[in-house]
């Protein structure tokens, strides 16, 4: 059983690694934020989300409170930070409309 829960969470670690450094190539490279390739990094980050709180609606509020605190953030995140304010923030939020979405605790900004 533990070495189950010790690869999930390598795996879970790997999965969330090349969602991060597709986020920072297409932020980089200009692409679109509203494009194909954002969306399909969006739908692939939210399933993410999905997977790790289970759709538990106070995990992922909690996530997304997060992600509200980022200009708290260390100056060590800086790119990835800047790539998820300018980037992930817009093409996320673009495809949870598309899907009819709106994340827990997020019902004002989904108006």
């Amino acid at each position: 059983m533990e070495s189950f829960l010790i690869n999930e969470v390598k795996t879970d670690t790997n999965d969330w690694d090349s969602l991060l450094t597709r986020l920072e190539e297409l932020y980089e490279q200009g692409a679109d934020p509203l494009g194909q390739e954002a969306e399909k990094l969006a739908e692939d980050w939210w399933n993410r989300i999905m997977n790790l709180t289970g759709g538990d609606p106070n995990l992922i509020a909690t996530i997304f409170s997060t992600g509200e605190s980022l200009p708290n953030w260390k100056k060590d995140n800086c790119d990835i930070k800047t790539a998820i304010e300018q980037f992930l923030s817009p093409a996320l939020g673009s495809y949870l409309l598309k899907q009819g979405i709106v994340p827990p605790g997020m019902e004002d900004d989904f108006k």
